[in-house]
């Protein structure tokens, strides 16, 4: 699987690897310093495991196996996996895909609100993603983008109610149709959200129904 990072180069097949190197931040670290100051950043990351943490509390996302829906693997304690693949139809892989990565699948879904502004989906790029009242702070982690499979990730950013991290993926059949793999490794973080309990888990499950419903319209064939 190739994905990216935040300098926009490919980390190769390895997704731990490369999800570690994001989860470092080395590579904003590359583009803020001179590269004879920023080795000694990278080694001391690489000697000391703990490093890791501090970079993720520089770049305020809320988890620390930042990554995680790439590598796969065990779920962390206390956190909770939600999976759902839904199938778009024949011919629908780069119509679905545009919409994905311009955020039209988010503004399609009811009562969802992306900014106007805000990017197309790139390692780095934050979203500020609204639902009534709620402000949910999200970051892109991770991008997959090839012939058969493209998605991104994006994971919780301080005042976000829940914590962890989100994937959309589509992946092309041999028949030509696509399917929508949508994972999520989280739990909640707000106290009104951990007060949700079960209904909190039933409520996520269907507004990941909703992307994918949304998605499917906006791929439709034609």
């Amino acid at each position: 699987m190739l994905v990216r990072s935040y300098d926009g180069g490919v980390d190769g097949d390895l997704p731990v690897d490369a999800t570690r190197r994001i989860g470092l931040g080395l590579d904003l670290l590359e583009q803020a310093f001179p590269s004879s100051e920023t080795w000694m950043i990278k080694s001391l990351a690489n000697a000391y495991p703990h490093a890791a943490g501090m970079m993720r509390r520089m770049r305020n996302l809320t988890y620390n196996d930042v990554g995680i829906t790439a590598k796969g693997g065990p779920v962390p304690p206390g956190f909770h996996k939600l999976q759902l693949r839904t199938p778009l139809g024949l011919d629908t892989y780069d119509r679905a895909a545009e919409a994905l990565f311009t955020w039209e699948m988010h503004r399609a879904t009811p009562f969802i609100r992306v900014p106007a502004d805000t990017p197309r989906a790139a390692p780095g790029v934050q979203v500020s993603l609204r639902a009534g009242p709620l402000t949910a702070p999200c970051e892109v982690v991770w991008t997959v983008n090839e012939s058969q499979r493209t998605g991104f990730a994006y994971g919780t950013l301080t005042g976000h109610p829940e914590c962890g991290e989100e994937a959309f993926v589509l992946e092309r059949r041999p028949d030509n149709t696509t399917d929508f793999v949508i994972t999520a490794i989280s739990r909640s973080s707000a106290w009104y959200a951990a007060a949700l309990g079960p209904c909190g888990r039933l409520l996520q499950r269907a507004v990941a129904l909703r992307y994918a419903r949304s998605l499917k319209n906006l791929a439709g064939t034609r």
